[in-house]
């Protein structure tokens, strides 16, 4: 076995039992907060099974020093499934998984258990006199007057980081064995990328409902510039737009010109355009970039889906610029570039930082 294959079922090893103490701290804090006992039953067993769990980690940690435990280890790292079908059927083992896993804490139906509010509401708005003031984003209930404490609402917070840390070493396992070339620690790479793509795009699923005031503070006057667009259809008369940010309002019109759309159509295109527009760009970056291996050029389409998606400024009509750049835009083509790049006039240079045209 080699030392970076040794350090990586290590580092592993020592990263679950890290997560397990984390667990069982986050237990005992929320008991704590709550003031009631550890010894009843529930509790007693969740601790003791994150007690149990990290000795196993560590007794796992241990034996990488046993020379039986290594050679097992090697063989796992090395061997690969043989036949197509099966090795299909490990791909879509460990999608499922990944994907079972952020189903689970986000649209689930013990999705509130271990939590203090058995709702298992999802979003904090804020506090008032002591008192946690929420919106359900999956039932898009209000929630008010719950009587829980500000401070650790979430009892399974904790919890969850080791059981994805669970999910993607089995991913992990499941994409190695299910490749004929690739080592262990880039399907823990891409397992990981892979939980981190489905877990975005699901936390944004909660946000399309119909909850009839704003989620966020500009949402009422977006949707009203780009109904402008469509005045003498939605208003009965030409209004004139807003030129604040007219090509977006362009973009987002769309509902207006199908009929008269819902809270809950606008909030769906809206998803569509920043979830569908941040995963062609990535798409089209990943294209651009020609790689050899399908299987990395998937990898780092997640990766660069996830840098976008989380710089939640950029606005769809910018994105869908940048598509266009990288499907059409070619170095071998140059008048294909002609009518958008325009040269200074003869005699004439570029000085100042402002970037103002000077004559001599």
């Amino acid at each position: 076995m080699t030392k970076r294959s040794l350090f990586f079922w290590r580092a592993t090893a020592i990263t679950a039992f890290l997560l397990s103490i984390l667990a069982i701290g986050r237990i005992i804090s929320v008991v704590q907060a709550l003031h009631i006992s550890l010894f009843l039953p529930k509790w007693l067993a969740l601790a003791g099974f994150f007690g149990l769990t990290a000795l196993a980690e560590l007794a796992f940690f241990g034996l990488t020093w046993n020379q039986k435990v290594r050679q097992f280890l090697e063989r796992l790292g090395n061997n690969s499934l043989r036949p197509a079908g099966l090795r299909a059927a490990g791909i879509l083992a460990a999608t499922i998984l990944l994907v079972g896993f952020a189903w689970s804490i986000m649209f689930s139906p013990f999705r509130g258990f271990l939590m203090n509010n058995p709702g298992g509401t999802l979003i904090v708005l804020g506090s008032q006199n002591g008192e946690l003031k929420m919106v359900n984003t999956v039932s898009g209930a209000y929630v008010s007057d719950t009587g829980l404490p500000v401070t650790g609402h979430l009892v399974n917070s904790g919890i969850q980081w080791w059981e994805a840390w669970v999910c993607v070493m089995a991913g992990a396992i499941l994409l190695k064995i299910s490749r004929k070339n690739g080592s262990l620690e880039q399907s823990f790479f891409a397992a990981l990328l892979g939980l981190a793509f489905v877990y975005k795009v699901f936390t944004y699923f909660p946000l399309i409902n119909s909850f009839p005031y704003s989620l966020y503070w500009a949402e009422g006057g977006r949707w009203y510039y780009a109904s402008l667009v469509a005045s003498a259809r939605v208003y009965g008369s030409s209004l004139p737009p807003s030129f604040i940010d007219y090509p977006l309002d362009i973009v987002n019109s769309l509902p207006y010109f199908l009929g008269a759309p819902s809270i809950l159509a606008m909030r769906t295109w809206s998803a569509i355009l920043l979830l569908g527009g941040t995963l062609m760009t990535a798409i089209s970056l990943a294209w651009r970039l020609h790689f050899s291996d399908r299987w990395l050029g998937w990898v780092f389409t997640a990766a660069a889906f996830l840098f976008l998606f989380q710089e939640s400024t950029i606005y769809p009509h910018l994105l869908l610029a940048v598509i266009i750049v990288l499907l059409f835009s070619s170095s071998e083509k140059t008048w294909a570039h002609l009518l958008s790049s325009r040269q200074p006039p003869s005699g004439s240079e570029w000085t100042g930082s402002t970037g103002t045209l000077c004559r001599p």
